[in-house]
């Protein structure tokens, strides 16, 4: 499953975005986004503190959310792909003990009672959203993945619920086999955790259709807290480490790990019909037919093309039209007729098989 690496700094909370933005907290809740993360550096340059005191945090392209020692909540403002720093904090109304922000902005959380809430109204636009639904079930930690959610409830017991969105708070939780302190979700909604002798586990057979498929795998090494996201063709792992693997980590220092395998990103959809550039590309990647790529889907195509992280994500949000998180048929052709980008797809399109 790929190896661990050492990062400098030391943390106590971390969250990793779907396409690897990295923000944590220390023992002092300080506040730390990692900086220089991009598809040939996946680990990052260095640390920039944030202004402002959080326990726990929550982060996707566009926000982050966290929770302070009083439980009181706040938004970062300003946040961009251009501006990942954000500008300032606007706090919410709630207290949450933790949070969690899935790939399309949602944020789930929990509250010293062992509620569960789900942000409603959220969106690209308003990433505040309108207020909090209360979600059935009691948990003291919450994981948040594209179309699942998992939580860890007091006695370490672990839960999947399908079918959420930002719109949507599913269906209903279905236990799974293990015991948990803490659970982090990719954004492919494979789940992560730690449990109470900072052993570390995945669930490879896990995604959105299914929480509760496949089994535990562990993993070497020990982590206290673990944040997990999707850069591209690798899943993109930090934890804050109570001794890695032989590398005599002192606890609370970070650890990232790049997890699975390579894997070209498949487009799905109905198919299109005419010509023009873009078209026969996005029937050829359009496997499953479903008229829509995600943001992993469309990395490795990014990549073959000579695009950084920085340029992409940029990219994306310009041809996203419907800020859905994925791109169908039109959009994906809005972006093959970019100026920049029509010979790359020009040249990829000629090796292509005729069907």
């Amino acid at each position: 499953m790929g190896n661990w690496k050492q990062i400098d700094g030391s943390l106590k909370y971390i969250a990793v975005s779907n396409t690897g933005a990295v923000w944590g907290c220390n023992v002092n809740d300080q506040i730390y986004m990692r900086t220089g993360i991009n598809a040939a550096n996946p680990t990052g340059a260095g640390w920039q503190q944030i202004d402002g005191a959080l326990k726990t945090v929550g982060v996707c392209d566009f926000s982050v959310w966290g929770t302070n020692a009083n439980n009181d909540i706040y938004l970062r403002t300003g946040v961009s792909f251009q501006n990942p720093a954000g500008s300032g904090w606007q706090q919410i109304d709630g207290k949450l003990t933790q949070l969690s922000v899935g790939p399309q902005g949602e944020v789930w959380g929990v509250n010293s009672n062992q509620d569960i809430y789900m942000r409603t109204g959220v969106s690209q636009g308003n990433p505040a959203g309108s207020g909090w639904q209360q979600v059935d079930g009691k948990a003291v930690n919450v994981g948040v993945g594209q179309g699942v959610v998992y939580v860890v409830n007091a006695a370490g017991n672990i839960y999947g619920r399908s079918g959420t969105s930002a719109a949507s708070a599913g269906g209903a939780w279905t236990q799974l086999d293990g015991a948990l302190k803490q659970v982090a979700t990719c954004s492919d909604g494979q789940p992560w955790g730690c449990n109470s002798a900072d052993d570390i586990y995945t669930r490879p057979g896990a995604n959105a259709a299914s929480p509760n498929g496949g089994g535990w795998a562990q993993v070497d090494g020990k982590l206290k807290v673990i944040g997990s996201g999707y850069v591209g063709q690798q899943m993109q792992m930090m934890g804050g480490m109570g001794g890695m693997g032989g590398m005599g980590g002192m606890g609370g220092q970070m650890g990232m790990g790049m997890m699975g395998q390579p894997q070209m990103g498949m487009m799905g959809g109905m198919g299109m019909m005419g010509g023009g550039v873009g078209f026969r590309l996005f029937n050829y990647l359009d496997k499953q037919k479903d008229g829509n790529i995600s943001f992993q889907e469309f990395w490795p195509l990014a990549q073959t093309i000579g695009l950084d992280m920085m340029s992409v994500q940029g990219i994306w949000w310009q041809v996203d039209n419907d800020h859905s998180g994925t791109l169908n048929g039109g959009e994906f052709i809005k972006f093959c007729q970019l100026p920049q980008i029509t010979a790359k797809i020009q040249q990829i399109e000629a090796t292509l098989p005729l069907f």
